[in-house]
C-alpha cells in the first residue's frame, strides 16, 4: 500500500498491554490523510515488529520504523523513514483502554489521524473493520465490541456494495408501524437479514460508522426485490438524524421539516442522484409528518418509506411502494459501515 510514495508499514505496542511473548505478532495501524480528529475513508497496513516498549523497531525493503512509549506506557512515538525517499513520517498518540490514537506528520507536509488496536481480534469495532483486518468468512454473525467494552453479536453484509455493512436496524413484516420513539425497539440485535423477526435498533454511539443504507420493501434475500438509499461520508450527527427518522414522534421534533433531515442518494455511486432531506422533491419544502416512519420518503416511487405511522398505525411491515399500503408481507433494514 502507497500513500504520497511512502510505503506504510508499522505496528508497535506496550507491554503493559501484551506480554513480552507476543511481541512476535502481527498488528495493524488504521491511519487516514486528513488531519480531523477522526478517521475517514482509512486504509490499513499490518506489519511484524520487535523489541520492547523502551524501544521497538522494524525495518523492510523501504521502510524503517523506530519508536518507543512513556514509562507508564499511556504515550507512544514513532518515525517511519524512507531514506530513498529522503521522507520522515512521525506518529505520536496516547493510550486508550487497548487503543493507541494520534496523528502523524511528514517532512513532505502531510498529516492525518492514526489508530493502533493492540489486540485486533478483540477490538473490532464494525463490520467495516473485520472486513479491512482481513478477518472476514462472508455474511454472517460477527462479534463486534459495543460502547462498554463488552461483545455484541451482530450481522454483517461483507459483499453488498462493497461490504463492511454492519445491521443496526431491522422493521420485521409482522410489526405494526406505529412506532412513537426509538425507546419502543429492542436492545437485542437482530442477526438475520431475511425476514427478521426482532424490532431492533442500535441505540450506540454511532462515531464507528460513516456511511448509512436504508432498505424498504423487502421479501426477498438480500432484499433483491426492495428499494435502498445511501448516505456517503456522513457526520456522526447525520448518522444520528438518520435513525431517528425511524421513530415518527423523535424525527418530527428533531426535524420539524423535511429539508432538515440528511440528504440521500438512490445510486451509492452516483452523486448525481441526491435527494434533500431524502424526500421526493415535490415534499421537500413541507413539514415532516408523523404518518410514516423511515429515512426516505417516496424518493423511489409512491408509498416509499419504512413503515406507516399515526395514518395507519395498525398496517404491518414496511411499505410496497407501489401506492399499496403495508399488508403484512414486506421487512425494512437499516446498516452502518
Amino acid at each position: 500500500m502507497k500513500y504520497n510514495g511512502i510505503a506504510l508499514a508499522v505496528a508497535l505496542c506496550s507491554s503493559s498491554v501484551l506480554a513480552q511473548s507476543e511481541f512476535n505478532k502481527t498488528h495493524t495501524i488504521y491511519f487516514d490523510n486528513v488531519l480531523d480528529g477522526q478517521l475517514v475513508n482509512q486504509q490499513s497496513m499490518d506489519f511484524d515488529f520487535k523489541g520492547t516498549n523502551e524501544h521497538f523497531v522494524a525495518k523492510n525493503d523501504v521502510d524503517i520504523v523506530s519508536g518507543r512509549t512513556s514509562v507508564d506506557e499511556q504515550l507512544v512515538h514513532f518515525e517511519i523513514s524512507q531514506p530513498d525517499l529522503n521522507t520522515t513520517m512521525y506518529f505520536t498518540g496516547s493510550l486508550s483502554d487497548t487503543t493507541y490514537t494520534g496523528t502523524w506528520y511528514s517532512n513532505q507536509g502531510t498529516r492525518g489521524d492514526w489508530n493502533l488496536l493492540l489486540n485486533p481480534q478483540s477490538q473490532l469495532s464494525s463490520c467495516k473493520e473485520i472486513l479491512q483486518s482481513g478477518q472476514s468468512t462472508g455474511d454472517g454473525v460477527y462479534d463486534i465490541v459495543g460502547d462498554n467494552g463488552n461483545f455484541l453479536s451482530v450481522y454483517c453484509d461483507m459483499t453488498t456494495d462493497g461490504g463492511g455493512w454492519t445491521l443496526v436496524g431491522s422493521f420485521p413484516k409482522n410489526h405494526a408501524g406505529g412506532v412513537k420513539n426509538l425507546t419502543q425497539y429492542s436492545d437485542e440485535p437482530e442477526t438475520s437479514p431475511n425476514n427478521p423477526t426482532k424490532l431492533w435498533m442500535y441505540k450506540g454511539n454511532l462515531s464507528r460508522f460513516v456511511d448509512v443504507r436504508e432498505q424498504i420493501a423487502c421479501s426477498q434475500a438480500q432484499c433483491a426485490d426492495g428499494k435502498a438509499v445511501y448516505g456517503v461520508n456522513f457526520s456522526t450527527f447525520e448518522l444520528e438524524q438518520v435513525r431517528t427518522t425511524w421513530a415518527y414522534e423523535d424525527k418530527v421534533v428533531a426535524m420539524p421539516m423535511r429539508a432538515g433531515q440528511p440528504a440521500c442518494r438512490t445510486d451509492l455511486s452516483e452523486p448525481n442522484t441526491s435527494y434533500d432531506g431524502c424526500s421526493n422533491p415535490s415534499y421537500v419544502t413541507y413539514t415532516s409528518t408523523d404518518t410514516y416512519v423511515g429515512w426516505q420518503g417516496d424518493v423511489n416511487g409512491g408509498y416509499c418509506w419504512v413503515a406507516r405511522g399515526t395514518h395507519k398505525p395498525n398496517s404491518l411491515g414496511s411499505s410496497l411502494c407501489k401506492g399499496v399500503e403495508p399488508n403484512g408481507t414486506k421487512w425494512a433494514l437499516l446498516w452502518m459501515r
